[in-house]
């Protein structure tokens, strides 16, 4: 006689499922007098590990969104253009779209106009200390939330319960410091703890039989994480799943949520569509800074987006070291016949089996698993290119999924031990993650201090990235500017150049690394006066970027201070030569534009007329062409 196969019974809810819907649950009460001290336990943590922001200053993207913001300066009446206009509007002057699709990611920039309309000036130290409560609120709702979705799950010695340890990792993950400590990333901030308040309000609505009024405070917070950033709209499919989850006999609740939810997201496009139009995935995007898949050919795309991918589990296990420079080229091209895109498919391959499987079973580590591959789908790649390959604030939102997965690894390796003092082993097992991951996230701190530091860390890990290294360039340029002392300027400038030529090495038409290489030969030459390397890098950088403004304008400034004329000259006619030589229609008219500069010096020198006049005439206007011709047939 066969044996009859045994169903594992699942942790969460039972296998008994009634034909209609079952009573809602009984709300815990007296959260706020039972569970206080672990909320004071979060908040001393995440004061702990991030009370040293209060003390810096604005970095990286917080210009885009606050110091050269001319919205967010002007306080409270400037909330109305925040709020009816793209979000890079601001900072550019006008919506430019430079990476594929938009941006509308309005509430953030609101708090930022209501922190500069309260106090009337910059605060950094404020807006550092918002992001941090935040942050730490959105813990506590994470404490909460799980408990409200597993209340029967006993906690281990008593108090240590599976929500208390999700939120207690989520806080102490180093993975979450950019998000935090860059002023910026409140709009990631904002968007977690608006989708945390939704999903929070829908169950309590659903599952715990509350009123319409949280029911409509759900849809409300939902559609203010839309405002805070897109990302939220992945908790469309969440919030329907957890309820089906956690609440099996409420299937006709979670599909009502997602009809409520789906609602929402349509106002919510509708609004976004009309103010900053219709995204254009097809767009192309030509500025490799903004899409760093532009030069790679055949699948080399997928294949770094599936590194990618795999780098993140790797961050979400060992979180060290970290950078906030994942563009070209810190993320090397990948193709197939690499084993790391292999591993990576195979591990998400695995993931989404086993959280298929899992979930049928109505498995927390299922949910878990589903959780993060849901909230990374926006911000993988996949679906739209987000103009740089990877980011620690990406997975910000998705790192929940793994935080709880860890929780329900240690509770169910306890369901295994026999030990009397499995308890004890588990919250020791469990603090270890805890520990090492508080440490690691105080130790990555005081990397947001100053763009100096900042990038200082970044080209530790990022020494491939063209962005990187013309980042490090600028800030040591910044420095030398601010630096009265003529030695430690001389040294500044000395240690800058290596960083901008690599930069320019990586991607020869980055404009940035070849303004920066620009300015500094010419800080370099006012310092010694030495015209030879000088000339030198200028006539690199016009190869690869001639529409670099300054050196148009430094090369006037020089010849009216009357360096060596001759070896100026000679500078001017090989310049133009070269140009010539590549016989681009731009390369000639560059090659022009150079050779009249030179002609600002003698205006009668016979080799450039006659090369000037020979470029003219391969660009077709043969009158101006004669002008300079016959300058040379006069002498």
């Amino acid at each position: 006689m066969a044996k009859q196969k045994q169903v594992k019974k699942s942790p969460i809810v039972s296998e008994n499922k009634p034909k209609i819907e079952a009573a809602p649950l009984p709300l815990p009460s007296g959260f706020w007098k039972n569970q206080g001290w672990k909320v004071a336990v979060l908040l001393v943590v995440g004061l702990f590990i991030y009370y040293q922001t209060a003390n810096y200053g604005y970095v990286l993207d917080d210009q885009i969104v606050i110091t050269d913001n001319q919205f967010t300066k002007k306080g409270f009446s400037g909330i109305y253009e925040i709020l009816s206009t793209e979000s890079m509007t601001g900072y550019f002057g006008a919506q430019q779209n430079l990476v594929q699709g938009n941006r509308y990611r309005p509430l953030s920039l609101v708090t930022f106009a209501m922190e500069y309309g309260i106090f009337n000036e910059l605060k950094p130290g404020v807006s550092h200390v918002i992001n941090l409560l935040l942050y730490i609120l959105s813990c506590v709702f994470i404490l909460r939330l799980v408990q409200l979705l597993i209340p029967d799950k006993k906690p281990l010695m008593g108090w240590f319960d599976m929500g208390f340890a999700a939120a207690l990792l989520y806080l102490v993950h180093p993975i979450h410091v950019e998000a935090v400590a860059n002023i910026k990333g409140r709009d990631e901030i904002m968007a977690m703890l608006f989708s945390l308040l939704s999903l929070y309000f829908f169950v309590l609505h659903y599952m715990y039989g509350k009123g319409k009024n949280y029911l409509y405070a759900a849809l409300a917070t939902y559609f203010l994480g839309l405002l805070s950033k897109e990302n939220t709209i992945t908790f469309a499919a969440v919030i329907p799943l957890s309820i089906w989850v956690f609440r099996g006999d409420h299937r006709g609740k979670a599909w009502n949520s997602l009809g409520w939810l789906m609602v929402v997201s349509f106002a919510y496009l509708m609004i976004r569509f009309s103010i900053s139009g219709v995204p254009q995935l097809d767009q192309k995007i030509t500025d490799i800074m903004n899409n760093p898949f532009l030069e790679m050919k055949g699948g080399e795309k997928l294949a770094t987006i599936l590194y990618t991918l795999g780098l993140y589990i790797k961050l979400l296990f060992l979180p060290f070291p970290l950078t906030h420079d994942y563009y070209p080229y810190a993320i090397p091209i990948m193709n197939w016949a690499k084993w790391q895109v292999w591993l990576s498919a195979l591990l998400y391959g695995g993931m989404t089996y086993w959280a298929w499987k899992q979930l049928k079973a109505k498995q927390l580590s299922g949910y878990a698993i589903a959780f993060y591959l849901i909230t990374l789908t926006i911000v993988s790649n996949i679906v739209i290119n987000l103009g740089t390959f990877m980011n620690d604030r990406f997975i910000y939102m998705p790192s929940l999924g793994f935080c709880l997965l860890l929780v329900w690894a240690v509770w169910e390796l306890g369901e295994r031990w026999n030990n009397a003092q499995k308890e004890i082993g588990q919250v020791a097992f469990l603090s270890i993650p805890v520990i090492a991951f508080a440490f690691l996230s105080f130790i990555r701190v005081p990397d947001w201090e100053t763009a100096l530091t900042l990038n200082q860390s970044a080209m530790r890990v990022s020494g491939n990235s063209a962005r990187a290294n013309s980042f490090m360039a600028t800030a040591l340029f910044n420095e030398f500017k601010e630096t009265q002392d003529v030695v430690k300027k001389r040294a500044l400038l000395n240690e800058a150049m290596p960083y901008a030529r690599k930069a320019a090495d990586i991607i020869p038409k980055y404009y940035n690394a070849n303004l920066m290489m620009a300015g500094i030969a010419g800080e370099t030459y006012n310092l010694n006066k030495e015209l030879t390397p000088f000339l030198t890098d200028f006539e690199q950088i016009i190869y690869r970027r001639p529409d670099v403004s300054f050196l148009t304008e430094y090369l006037k400034y020089l010849n009216g201070t009357g360096p060596d004329l001759n070896q100026m000259m000679t500078f001017y006619i090989k310049v133009g030569k070269t140009l010539m030589a590549k016989k681009g229609a731009d390369d000639l008219k560059w090659a022009v534009h150079f050779m009249k500069l030179g002609l600002e010096i003698d205006p009668n020198q016979p080799t450039l007329n006659q090369l000037t006049g020979e470029s003219l005439n391969a660009l077709g206007d043969s009158n101006q062409a004669q002008l300079y011709l016959s300058r040379v047939a006069q002498q």
